[in-house]
């Protein structure tokens, strides 16, 4: 987790978030399963790094850094959050 949040403090830095960023970060994400606490708290970091950085002359840049944080998070979730169900055949498997 700490590899993750020092990935996303140098990432905006640069005030941005590149195509190669959002790859990075989905790679480091795919090699560090997170609980869905962790997602949480990762957010929670992604909001809190922009509420340091952002002032009037690049708040749209370090929104639209988030959006592109978030998505990446967002997708990170859906992927992790896999149900499965399984069944047995006829009336007896219950």
């Amino acid at each position: 987790m700490e590899e993750l949040i020092s990935y996303l403090n140098q990432s905006i830095s640069d005030e941005m978030m590149s195509k190669e960023e959002r790859r990075t970060l989905r790679d480091l994400l795919a090699e560090t399963p997170l609980s869905p606490d962790q997602l949480t708290t990762l957010q929670h970091k992604v909001h809190e790094l922009a509420k340091q950085r952002a002032n009037a002359s690049n708040f749209v840049f370090i929104m639209e850094w988030v959006r592109s944080t978030t998505n990446v998070l967002m997708t990170a979730t859906s992927l992790s959050d896999s149900s499965k169900a399984y069944f047995s055949p006829g009336e007896e498997g219950r």
